[in-house]
């Protein structure tokens, strides 16, 4: 099974209900939802959604880590800052 190909990107939409601030739809890059993250007043929702849209780019890193047994760890850390970056937007 596979999942759907990155990239992934979170954004906001209006949110629909009231006592929701915004939501953020996980979209592909066919534009696709992914998922909808309704975000409160604590911003942990907010940062789910981003983890979720940087999924595929840790998902990347660790297939490249494990076919190539010659990365050091700093190659290894320089892959991971983007996506790293990507969750912490």
């Amino acid at each position: 099974m596979k999942h759907t190909p990155a990239p992934w990107i979170a954004r906001h939409i209006p949110a629909d209900e009231p006592d929701v601030r915004f939501s953020l739809w996980v979209d592909s890059s066919t534009g696709a939802p992914l998922a909808d993250v309704r975000t409160r007043p604590d911003n942990e929702h907010e940062a789910n959604a981003r983890l979720i849209a940087a999924a595929p780019d840790y998902y990347a890193i660790v297939d490249a880590i494990l076919e190539d047994d010659t990365l050091t760890a700093e190659h290894i850390r320089n892959m991971l800052r983007p996506a790293h970056a990507k969750a912490q937007a």
